[in-house]
């Protein structure tokens, strides 16, 4: 993928969004809300596994929006983790992130929230297509 062209914007909020307590735990809660019946498993003890794996997400989803040459093996191997990522469930995934990054951005705007909603569908996209 050639360099996405809004990613300073993402980088920027992505930043912010880490600098609050409880980012990556709120994406799960959020996940959880939008769709109980899927995703209350992924609570519990394995919580901190699927945080990491989250962060490991965002990381690669960002490189793969800078074009970085490594960037698509890494977004690859997202699928194989315990992500909870399919089909079925890919709008789940998008709105609860979307939700999370806007709870957690006060900064966020039009443009940037727009940036996020492209680079989190192209990057599930590819994701599910491995």
């Amino acid at each position: 993928m050639e360099r996405f062209f809004e990613i300073d914007l993402i980088e920027k909020s992505l930043r912010r969004c880490r600098s609050k307590e409880g980012f990556l735990s709120q994406f799960y809660f959020e996940l959880c809300n939008i769709h109980p019946a899927a995703y209350c498993l992924l609570s519990g003890p394995k919580l901190e596994t699927y945080k990491n794996n989250l962060n490991s997400f965002l990381n690669a989803m960002v490189d793969y929006g800078k074009g970085l040459p490594f960037a698509e093996k890494n977004l690859s191997s997202m699928a194989n983790l315990e992500t909870g990522i399919t089909q079925d469930t890919i709008a789940y995934w998008e709105q609860a992130l979307i939700i999370t990054i806007t709870a957690n951005d006060e900064k966020l705007d039009q443009e940037t929230s727009q940036a996020w909603r492209s680079l989190i569908k192209i990057s599930l996209d590819y994701i599910l297509k491995q």
